[in-house]
This record gives C-alpha cells, sequence and structure tokens, in this order.
C-alpha cells in the first residue's frame, strides 16, 4: 500500500513546551550540555526523512524515483543524511502483512536493490542513519495507525507499557543495528521516529551510538544548535559522551514551508538543519525513455529525471539557502568525531600502545604492567556499549624505565610487531604474536645507546629508512633501516630544536614522510621540513597559535592519505583538526569537536581503532586507568 501522506513530526513547539523545556534545562543535567564553540551561522544540514524498503519505495518505481532525487542532490553537491527505517512492515487492504527489511536472509529482488541502492548512496558520501528498527508497533490493526511503518509510532506507544522501557528501547536498536551489519552499512546516528521516546531509552539509544539526530528536548540550545554531553552512558557498559544534533528549520512539506524556512534562516544563527521526504518530489519527475519509447533501466531500476523548468521544494529551498550564504554540510563536518568505546586498563604503566597486532583490520590494545606486557584484542566499532575482550599476557618480563616501546610492522606483513629499545645498551628486539601462543624476544641488532623518540614512519622515513630517533648528544635525526639481518641508519640532515619533539608526518604525495618539530614552549611555532627528492628541503614553520598546554596529534583523520594536525586542549577538552592539504599547509576545520574527555592528566591518542582508514583520537585518564575512543568517519 502505498501511502501519500504521512503524519509529520512537531514543527514549532507550543509555548507550554517551550516553558518546560526551559525550566527543564536549569534543573536536569545543566553542567554535561554545552554547545560547540566553533558552531558557523552559515551552516546547513539537509536530512532525508523516513527512508524503507516499502512504502512510497516499495516499487523498482519508487525506488527508481528515489535514486533520482539522490542524484539530484549529488550534482547539485548537496550532502545529505538518510534517516533509514531497516524493517518495513504494512497491513494491506486486503488484510495481509507485507513485510520486507534489509536483515532478510534471503532478501527479494526489491529489497535487494533498496539495499544496493543505499551502499551506492554512502560511497558517494550520504550519510545514513537509524531511524527506529521498524518506525511502528505491534501485529495488528490499530485505531491509532501505530501499526503503519513511517507514520507510526515506535517508542511511548499509548496503551503498550513496554514501549517505554529502557529494556525495549536496547532490543529495538539491537536489532537495527544488526540489520544495517547484515546490509553492509554503517549508521552514523540515532533518531527515534517522532522523536518520541523517554529520557531513559535516550541514555539506553546513547549508550549504543555516540551521536543523536534529534533535539535535546531538556536544554533550550536544541533550538538552534547542537548538545554535547560529557556524562557517562552507562547501558551494557560505561562510554563518555554524547551528541545531540537537531533539526530548528524543522519540515520542509509544501511552498509555504519554503518561504517560513527560508525566513528563519536568514539572519539566523545557529544551525539550519531541516529534514524533507523525497516522495514530495516524485511528482516533478518524468520517466527516461529510450529511442523506441522504452523506459529505459539502469542496474534493474527505470530512469527518472527532473522535468526542466519546474520549481520544486527542494530547488527552492536548497537554492534559497544558497543565496543566503549558506553552505551545505554533512554531521561529520558538524561533529568531526562521534563518541565510541571505554577501554579499561587499570594499573598500566603509562598510556596503551595501540596497533593491529592480530592482523586482522582492527586496532588492538598492548598495556604495560610491573611484571608482564598485556594484549587485548580491540572492539571499538558499533554498539559502542560493546565488551572489550580480555587481555592475556604477551610477555612476561618486567618493567624496565630504560625502554622505549614501540608498535611497528617490522616484517611488512601487515601485522604489527611489538619493538623493544634498551636505551641504556642499544639493544633493539622484537616479538610477534600468535593467539594462545608463547611469545619470545627476538634481537634485531644493536643501536647508538642514549637514542630518544623512537617511531616508524608510515611511507618513507626522510633519507630513507624504516624508523626514526633522535640521538641525545646532538639532537639530530637518524633515519634507521634493516639491510638484510643487520641495522643501518643514517643521518638526515635534521636537528630537533631545544625542549622540541621531531614527528614523522605525511605531509604531501610523495610517498617519503616529512618531519614536524613541536616545541614545548606553545609559544613558538610548528617547525616543518619537507622531503622533495630524497633530501629535506629548508626549515619553515607553521603560523599556528597554540595554548600554553595543548598537546599537537599527527593523524589522517580523514583517510585521503595525508596527515592532519589534532590540536588537544586538555582543559576545556576541545579536540580541533588541521587538516594537511598536501603541501605543507593545513586548513582548520569549522567546527572543534567537545567538549570530550576534558580534566587534567589525559594523555591524548591518535590511531585507526576501527579499521576504516580514518584515524580516531582517544582520551587516556592515568588517574583513573581509563582510555575513552571517540571515531572518525570525515
Amino acid at each position: 500500500m502505498v501511502r501519500v501522506l504521512r503524519k509529520m513530526k512537531i514543527l514549532f513547539y507550543p509555548v507550554a513546551l517551550l516553558a518546560a523545556v526551559a525550566i527543564a534545562y536549569y534543573a536536569y543535567d545543566r553542567s554535561g550540555t554545552n554547545a560547540y564553540p566553533n558552531s558557523d551561522k552559515h551552516h546547513a544540514m539537509l536530512r532525508l526523512e523516513d527512508i524503507e524498503p516499502g512504502g512510497e519505495y516499495g516499487t523498482k518505481e519508487g525506488l527508481g524515483k528515489l535514486r533520482a532525487v539522490l542524484d539530484e542532490l549529488d550534482g547539485l553537491n548537496i550532502p545529505f543524511h538518510m534517516a533509514v527505517i531497516p524493517r518495513s512492515i504494512h497491513l494491506e487492504e486486503d488484510g495481509r502483512w507485507i513485510e520486507r527489511g534489509i536483515d532478510d536472509p534471503e532478501p527479494d529482488v526489491l529489497t535487494g536493490q533498496f539495499i544496493r541502492l543505499l551502499q551506492n548512496a554512502q560511497k558517494r558520501g550520504a550519510v545514513l542513519g537509524m531511524h527506529g528498527y521498524t518506525h511502528q508497533y505491534g501485529r495488528e490493526a490499530r485505531a491509532d495507525d501505530n501499526h503503519i511503518t513511517g507514520i507510526a509510532r515506535e517508542f511511548k506507544v499509548p496503551g503498550a507499557d513496554e514501549t517505554f522501557e529502557p529494556a525495549y528501547a536496547a532490543e529495538r536498536i539491537e536489532r537495527s543495528l544488526a540489520a544495517f551489519r547484515q546490509a553492509g552499512l554503517t549508521p552514523a546516528f540515532w533518531e527515534s521516529p517522532h522523536y518520541k521516546d523517554t529520557r531513559e531509552q535516550e541514555a539506553t539509544f546513547r549508550s549504543y551510538m555516540g551521536i543523536l539526530y534529534e533535539p535535546d528536548l531538556y536544554s533550550i540550545r536544541t533550538f538552534r544548535d547542537l548538545n554535547v554531553y560529557e556524562s557517562l552512558n552507562t547501558y551494557g557498559g560505561v562510554t563518555n559522551g554524547s551528541v545531540y544534533v537537531p533539526a530548528p528549520l524543522g519540515y520542509l512539506t509544501d511552498d509555504a514551508s519554503v518561504d517560513r524556512l527560508l525566513d528563519k534562516a536568514d539572519g539566523y544563527d545557529g544551525l539550519a538543519s531541516f529534514y524533507f521526504h523525497p516522495f514530495l518530489e516524485f511528482k516533478h519527475l518524468e520517466a527516461v525513455k529510450d529511442g523506441q519509447g522504452q523506459p529505459v533501466l539502469r542496474d534493474g531500476l527505470p530512469v527518472y529525471r527532473y522535468r526542466s523548468n519546474e520549481k520544486t521544494l527542494l530547488h527552492r529551498l536548497t537554492a534559497g539557502l544558497s543565496g543566503q550564504g549558506y553552505r551545505f554540510i554533512r554531521l561529520y563536518d558538524a561533529v568531526p568525531f562521534s563518541p565510541a568505546n571505554r577501554y579499561v586498563a587499570l594499573d598500566a604503566i603509562g598510556p596503551p600502545l595501540i596497533g593491529d597486532v592480530a592482523g586482522d583490520g582492527l586496532a588492538d590494545v598492548v598495556t604495560v604492567r610491573k611484571s608482564r606486557i598485556e594484549i587485548s584484542e580491540g572492539a571499538f566499532g558499533w554498539p559502542r556499549n560493546q565488551l572489550q575482550h580480555q587481555a592475556a599476557t604477551w610477555l612476561t618480563r618486567d618493567y624496565n624505565p630504560d625502554e622505549q616501546l614501540l608498535l611497528t610492522d617490522v616484517n611488512d606483513d601487515g601485522r604489527s610487531e611489538l619493538m623493544i629499545y634498551d636505551q641504556a645498551t642499544g639493544l633493539l628486539q622484537t616479538a610477534g604474536y600468535a593467539a594462545g601462543g608463547t611469545a619470545y624476544l627476538t634481537p634485531l641488532g644493536k643501536l647508538p645507546a642514549g637514542l630518544t623518540q623512537l617511531q616508524d614512519c608510515a611511507d618513507g622515513c626522510p633519507g630513507g629508512g624504516k624508523w626514526i630517533a633522535v640521538r641525545a648528544e646532538d639532537r639530530r635525526v637518524i633515519a634507521i633501516s634493516r639491510v638484510g639481518d643487520e641495522l643501518a641508519w643514517m643521518d638526515t640532515g635534521a636537528t630537533v630544536p631545544v625542549d622540541a619533539r621531531v614527528a614523522s608526518a605525511r605531509l604531501n604525495d610523495d610517498r617519503q614522510d616529512d618531519l614536524l618539530f613541536i616545541p614545548n614552549d606553545r609559544a613558538e611555532p610548528i617547525g616543518i621540513r619537507l622531503t622533495s627528492g630524497g633530501t629535506l628541503a629548508p626549515s619553515a614553520s607553521l603560523s599556528l597559535k597554540l595554548k600554553g598546554d595543548s598537546n599537537v596529534l599527527i593523524a589522517d583523520a580523514n583517510g585521503d592519505g595525508r596527515d592532519d594536525l589534532i590540536v588537544h586542549d586538555p582543559g576545556a577538552g576541545i579536540w580541533q583538526v588541521y587538516a594537511g592539504q598536501g603541501d605543507g599547509s593545513f586548513r582548520q576545520l569549522d567546527n572543534a569537536f567537545g567538549p570530550w574527555a576534558a580534566g587534567k592528566g589525559i594523555v591524548p591518542i591518535a590511531a585507526d581503532f576501527d579499521g576504516n582508514g580514518k584515524e580516531d583520537i582517544a582520551a587516556f585518564d592515568e588517574a583513573k586507568g581509563v582510555m575513552d575512543v571517540a571515531l572518525s568517519f570525515q
């Protein structure tokens, strides 16, 4: 049954609700709520609502038309979000229940085409999220229509007490997550149908996903901007932080709503986010025919296109916002990192080491203790509250403060080994890992004693080699390599300034690492030496102002093969990304991330925890022995 109309979400909160929200803002959890410091009033976000494998999209024609809308947005270079309902349930007029889901064990042809449409959209940059599991309740017809996907509530259903419970919320989001996983899709957010849930259920959803793309009705900020919480989530496991992303401009429905949204956006100082049902555009589409007048098919679906010179709702609004100076962005632009998992490392000596030790493409955690070195195979994807694997002893040995430890791929086999360098003797040893097996240290040879800052190079060290280190006596950077079974090293020609650290970084596209020099005195500029033709270019500096206690991480946060800078302000818990431009320069992203993991004693870490090719951030609290992770999907 194809629906023509759907019930709309609330466009404007009534005065009574506004007053209640204001009271709640001051009475409930106020201390944990903040807005992003760099919110830009000229940012717009578009969410396509109620995308399901049924209803308006339950035919090949409907899917072809939906694809035409997505293609049009791509052609206009407008990023968009899709609120996906994984399972569609409808009662037909003849009494039959029609049910399709992206988690069907053997999807029918139509569902398979729906899944491929979503997969292709995500590959091209669309941001997908979970919009409930079925966006409805029950298997019996109800007078209030709460049995119909898209129209119905899924939570807080009148007369259905179970739909108010956190356990019910957990079961629904778990099914939705499993459906996305089965379909090969990665969800970026959760959105409760019609924004209807209880506060306890929201706490449950936040325990599974770091971002809720819905208003936080307990904060008056939700009428214009994001809400960031540092409070702990506890359902299933403990995790830190969450983000609410509202759609303050509301719902696009007709020409009058376009005028209303544009009037509100004119001079607006908040996030210009709104949502829209793509089927409202369908009346402006026409089928594409071949020379014989037959419908053109692509991937088994009929091809549609917009009729020329027709002013559609979508065109009017997107053009109007662009004319007002707005730039459309993705959720990942507004929220550069998504709060994710927590790893407990009680009594660890120093922050954990992160690397793919097991060779499965995912990050593993290595912790040093007084009498042993432990490894835990990481579990840092969704859901965020999943239990981490139990740590196992990798090596039994006493802690030696004269040693430097590094996880690095010694053998170029895609697996990180543990490298241990003894500063007192110069001995370099390594150990591989085999689950359940006994590990032994194998000598690699001897380096000069007293080296510091041992680290690997992602591509190739300046002047050649696989690792770099700094000679203590003259602060010269050396490049270290293996020649057969022997170690060799050479002077790179670079000297680390006094009271600074060196970092190997991929700043351009020559497949050889460059060097950054990060001063302890944050008033001093960051030095940079690019590699050109195998040699280091003369020193330059970055015009980047840092606070006195700021930390600087080098990481490829967006997966483009170039390293970025992530500046961490521990006191405020703000993480600002500066994207590498490929020529030794950096562009500050519009929005910082945070406040998240604020406080003294926080050690920032950058690593690709979930194996998606984009390096994430982590905050290790030395006093509490916990490491919180926030994932990057930029």
